[in-house]
């Protein structure tokens, strides 16, 4: 949104809020695909454009290729991951945009 206040223009942006959910509930079903979602579990099954987030009995791939990783990214390491569910070959896949090491 644009507003005009005495020839000064300011310029406001709503940044859409990311839900907070277990792996449980992110796979559930309950989340449409387009759902922006933050997620939080451990690292495993790391490649070099996704990786596993895991929750107990839970998994859920996340597309880690638009994230610039920090050092202390490693497996069996905690992360909260922010992105968005997408359905990539039949498989639903968080496309992260955020990453926070636990």
């Amino acid at each position: 949104m644009i507003y005009s206040l005495g020839g000064i223009v300011v310029s406001l942006s709503v940044t859409e809020q990311s839900m907070y959910v277990s792996v449980e509930e992110a796979v559930s079903g309950k989340h449409s695909v387009g759902s922006s979602l933050q997620v939080h579990g451990t690292i495993t099954n790391l490649k070099t454009n996704d990786c596993e987030l895991v929750d107990g009995n839970y998994s859920l791939r996340v597309d880690i290729s638009s994230l610039m990783l920090p050092d202390t990214f490693a497996e069996d390491k905690g992360a909260t991951f922010t992105g968005v569910l997408e359905m990539k070959d039949g498989i639903l896949v968080l496309k992260a945009d955020e990453v926070q090491m636990c």
